[in-house]
């Protein structure tokens, strides 16, 4: 069986990645994971991607560092 992982990389862009995420729910297959991997934005920009109701089954993964866009990537990739 295949499966489908979609990653999306946030760094202090919550507005603009919920804005993603909401679009890509609307044609992603059911069996699909989405990540969201925040590469250490400031906190205001987390608990606004924390509150986010359009964030339904997407799996959070809250980096201690910012790893850049391959490093951020990879740790979607690993999970």
């Amino acid at each position: 069986m295949q499966r489908t992982g979609i990653i999306l990389l946030n760094w202090n862009a919550a507005k603009e990645t919920t804005g993603c995420v909401r679009d890509m729910q609307t044609f992603l297959p059911p069996e699909a994971t989405m990540y969201v991997v925040d590469n250490k934005s400031n906190s205001a920009d987390r608990a606004r991607l924390r509150l986010q109701q359009d964030c339904r089954d997407v799996v959070f993964i809250w980096n201690d560092k910012n790893l850049g866009y391959a490093g951020g990537n990879n740790v979607g990739i690993r999970r």
